[in-house]
């Protein structure tokens, strides 16, 4: 499981899948964390929304991710 730093801000999971790695790193990150998960499997991400958590999921690969320069204080690949 990746240490994300404490003072994260914004997590990013980068390949999350229905993202369960966020979901379990969720109570140690900060409550005012933006934690967003983002997978190409559009049936994956779709599950992901329905589930119960405070992730923000969005479609599309890492080659092209669509958040603002800088704006990510940790990654998980």
């Amino acid at each position: 499981m990746p240490i994300v730093p404490l003072g994260a801000r914004v997590v990013l999971d980068i390949g999350c899948g229905v993202g369960q790695t966020l979901m379990a790193l969720s109570p140690a990150i900060s409550r005012g964390a933006l934690l967003v998960g983002m997978d190409v499997d559009q049936a994956a991400v779709g599950y992901g929304r329905g589930l119960p958590s405070r992730i923000r999921f969005i479609v599309g690969g890492g080659e092209r991710i669509l958040l603002k320069d800088s704006s990510v204080d940790f990654a998980i690949l």
